[in-house]
């Protein structure tokens, strides 16, 4: 039977701070609204399913080749199943005794504020192929209910802190007072392990 626990992590004091900090030098910027689709890999990419997502910030125009962007995000995580197989042991001597269970996930959502820097790579009259990288900070709302007879039945809410970093690459058309621009992009968590979050995203946004 396959071990699903989801394991405790330990969070680290994240960057908020600074990241609010390089936000004041976005300035001249547009307000963007970008909806996305989260492809969650490593460990918990077998338990949860692709995610939407929603991305609400200021971008700035690319007067030259490089430009600024300050935005918050909102990911809800669905989980696979309705319940996970899960087990506990139980070592006495030489007998080892397994305790079957299940585990459920009641919540995984993801609120960060990222700040980050295009570079345009191909630069038209109104379009532009760019890269960048971001630096992020926040919160993911977890919870959980886990039940083995006769060992465990538990229920845990929590908030963990957490920074990362994202690679980013993306194209975008300028119309006369909005702009159409489409990102995929790849996200780690730097304080969690790589194997257990990461996601790939791919989303549409506009700029007015």
């Amino acid at each position: 039977m396959r071990h699903l626990l989801i394991m405790p992590i330990e969070p680290r004091k994240p960057l908020i701070a600074l990241i609010f900090v390089f936000a004041l030098t976005t300035m001249k910027a547009q307000i963007a609204i970008q909806p996305h689709i989260v492809m969650p890999t490593g460990y918990l990419g077998a338990l949860l399913k692709k995610a939407p997502g929603i991305s609400i910030g200021k971008i700035n125009d690319f007067e030259t080749r490089t430009r600024a962007r300050f935005i918050g995000d909102l990911i809800y995580f669905s989980p696979r199943k309705e319940r996970f197989d899960t087990y506990s042991t139980s070592i006495e001597g030489d007998n080892t005794t397994v305790y079957p269970g299940t585990q459920e996930i009641k919540l995984y959502m993801s609120l960060s504020f990222s700040f980050g820097v295009d570079f345009s790579l191909v630069q038209k009259e109104k379009f532009n192929w760019y890269i960048g990288p971001d630096l992020f900070a926040g919160i993911t709302l977890r919870h959980y209910e886990m039940n083995i007879p006769n060992v465990i039945n538990e229920r845990e809410f929590s908030g963990i802190l957490f920074i990362g970093i994202r690679g980013r690459t993306g194209v975008e058309y300028q119309f006369e007072k909005l702009a159409l621009f489409l990102d995929v992009s790849r996200t780690y968590y730097l304080n969690l392990e790589a194997s257990i979050l990461s996601y790939n995203s791919i989303g549409l946004g506009i700029r007015f």
